[in-house]
This record gives structure tokens, sequence and C-alpha cells, in this order.
């Protein structure tokens, strides 16, 4: 295990808070480059959780927000990823926010 995340480990953690705000002109290269970087931190904050978790210790919140969400650039199966581990670990208070950018809507 790298040394960031050394001390992750031993936590048992019932709340994982993401946020992404996003202030940048939307479209930008790198307000895109920002977006797939964060989506990547989330999904690999929630496998290493996976990974130190065994026993499927239940959340207590799981709260994501995406202020400028492109459904081009974080589809469908992210989302369904995330909803599918709340699920699985009896999350007893979810906040999924993806509020739409000026592009997508």
């Amino acid at each position: 295990m790298s040394k960031q995340w050394a001390h992750f480990s031993s936590l048992e953690a019932t709340v994982l808070d993401f946020d992404f705000e996003d202030e940048g002109n939307p479209g930008c290269e790198d307000d895109l480059r920002r977006a797939k970087l964060f989506v990547k931190f989330v999904e690999r904050c929630l496998k290493h959780y996976e990974h130190c978790q065994r026993d499927n210790v239940s959340l207590d919140k799981f709260r994501l927000r995406i202020a400028s969400y492109n459904s081009d650039l974080i589809g469908a199966t992210s989302v369904d990823k995330w909803l599918s581990f709340a699920v699985e670990r009896s999350v007893q208070a979810l906040d999924i926010s993806l509020r739409p950018s000026w592009e997508d809507s």
C-alpha cells in the first residue's frame, strides 16, 4: 500500500463526502481535465475504501456533488457505480447532486 493511503487503512470512516465545484469556463480544456481527475479520485477512494473495509461497514452518509455535470464526461456507468457503492453499504443518508453544465442542458 502506498504511503499516502497508509493512515486510511485503519479508519472506520462512516461518512464519505466528495465535492467538485467548477468555477472555470465550461468546456475549457483545463476544466475538463480537472473534472476527469476528480472522477478518477472518487473511484480510487471508493476502491480503497472497499479494500480496507472488508466487513462491509455501513455508511452513515455518502455525499457526492458535481457543480457542472457533463454527461459526455461523466457517464451513467460512473453514476451507477457510485449508487451501487452506497446501496451495498446500507448508507443512511445519500446525497448525490449532479447539476448540469450549461452545455449539457
